[in-house]
């Protein structure tokens, strides 16, 4: 990709086509930076539902028993992610480490999340954040003319609207007064 040649994509169109910018630094992590990296739609639709599952399972974590924290587990673990950052920024080796933690039934969910937390303090990913994505604009508009098409009952326009919001990557929830939105 090169500007010259006019193929190139700015951060702002995948945010258009329903990507987190988070998303993208993801699929960044997953390739050493020494390495030239081919960009593909693919590779993105991958790095986004990778972060989905990782998202899928600290959710899982919070919801169920912490368990006992254990410190001989968090050192050797967090030792690994260091050596991996240190080995010449291995980030693709940094993310395994934080997948056999995720993926781990020896660990508790305690520390997991602590693990988690502390190597989110390097990989940026925001992994533990609470706070819901920015909507994008053309999918609040769908969502408001969906909601225009409900009210004046025609059925068939908003299960279209519905269709084109779920292919942006958004399911939209009825509600009495409107509408909720979150990512699918």
């Amino acid at each position: 990709m090169s500007k010259s040649l006019g193929n190139f994509i700015r951060l702002q169109s995948l945010v258009d086509q329903g990507y987190n910018p988070l998303d993208y630094r993801y699929y960044l992590l997953g390739a050493h930076y020494r390495k030239q990296l081919a960009f593909s739609i693919e590779a993105m639709d991958a790095a986004r539902n990778a972060m989905k599952r990782v998202r899928a399972k600290i959710n899982e974590m919070k919801a169920n028993e912490p368990g006992k924290f254990d410190s001989t587990a968090f050192e050797k673990m967090n030792n690994d992610f260091r050596n991996a950052v240190n080995d010449d920024l291995n980030t693709p080796k940094a993310l395994a480490v934080l997948w056999k933690v995720l993926d781990s039934d020896t660990l508790s969910n305690e520390t997991k999340l602590s693990l988690t937390k502390e190597f989110d303090r390097v990989l940026g990913l925001d992994l533990l954040a609470e706070e819901p994505q920015e909507i994008p604009r053309e999918v609040i508009t769908m969502a408001e003319e969906r909601l225009e098409a409900r009210r004046a009952r025609n059925w068939k326009k908003a299960d279209t609207l519905r269709e084109k919001i779920a292919e942006q990557g958004y399911e939209i929830m009825d509600k009495k007064d409107g509408y909720e939105i979150r990512r699918s």
